[in-house]
């Protein structure tokens, strides 16, 4: 992963209605059509983008306070999976390119590895990787 910029040096700039925020606010209110509004309508978003932290958190185009729930590396993958947000896993998994599962965050975790529900590993489990 690479080093932060110091003291904001070469920090991407904020995008006004990011296709990062529409992702990161539509999981976090577990939106479907917000999610889905995002990566397809917008060419430049990454289902594999890693968050940042540059003083706040970054993703795609969007600053935020950072929340416990997506820290550094985590991929908008990492973050259903730990809001157990089925509907948006499941449309995840019919993207292209879909989620790379060995994506591991700061902790070194991957997505798979916080999997708490038995619904979101049953899905999980189905799914044809």
């Amino acid at each position: 992963m690479p080093a932060p910029p110091r003291a904001g040096i070469g920090a991407p700039k904020a995008e006004v209605n990011s296709w990062g925020e529409q992702v990161v606010k539509g999981i976090l209110k577990n939106d479907l059509a917000a999610v889905q509004q995002a990566f397809i309508s917008d060419p430049k978003a990454d289902i594999n983008a890693q968050a940042r932290n540059w003083g706040k958190s970054f993703y795609g185009g969007y600053y935020f306070k950072a929340t416990k729930d997506f820290i550094e590396g985590d991929t908008a993958f990492h973050l259903a999976v730990k809001k157990d947000c089925l509907e948006i896993i499941r449309f995840m998994l019919t993207l292209y390119p879909r989620p790379r599962l060995d994506i591991k965050n700061k902790n070194g975790k991957i997505a798979l590895d916080y999997v708490a529900s038995d619904s979101t590993r049953q899905l999980l489990t189905l799914a044809d990787f």
